[in-house]
């Protein structure tokens, strides 16, 4: 996976989510993952609760500087849906076949905006906002 958009080396290490993960005194268990997505299993003390499928992403890498003045360098990561990520990029669901669903909707929708960005298509203003390929200013015809 490479970092879209946030500078940076497209090149640099990206530092990968590790199953079992624990937050908040919650275990993640990867149960399965797409091109795109991955589904977890949570549990809290010991009991199943709950499954979540999110879209993977890529937190961008960054420094601070430590109270001594010092820079630490803190790597490109894999993203872990964090409160506010909940149904924008991550949904919680009761059943491995609501997640699957989900799963192959993120799919197809990251898909698509990725083959988007990588399209020749450009914005012209007209009327509001077409979408027009840059061969042919006002009809994309070459």
């Amino acid at each position: 996976m490479e970092p879209e958009g946030f500078g940076g080396s497209m090149t640099e290490e990206i530092k990968p989510l590790v199953f079992p993960l624990t937050r908040k005194g919650i275990t993640y268990h990867l149960e399965s993952e797409t091109e795109h997505t991955r589904t977890v299993r949570a549990t809290f003390e010991g009991a199943t609760d709950w499954l979540e499928v999110f879209e993977k992403r890529i937190n961008a890498a960054w420094h601070r500087m430590d109270k001594d003045g010092n820079k630490i360098d803190i790597p490109a990561s894999e993203a872990f849906p964090g409160d506010e990520a909940f149904g924008k990029w991550a949904w919680t669901f009761p059943t491995e076949a609501q997640c699957q669903a989900k799963a192959a909707e993120l799919d197809a929708k990251v898909s698509a905006r990725i083959a988007f960005k990588q399209s020749p298509v450009s914005l012209e203003a007209s009327n509001g906002y077409e979408l027009v390929h840059p061969s042919h200013p006002a009809t994309g015809e070459a």
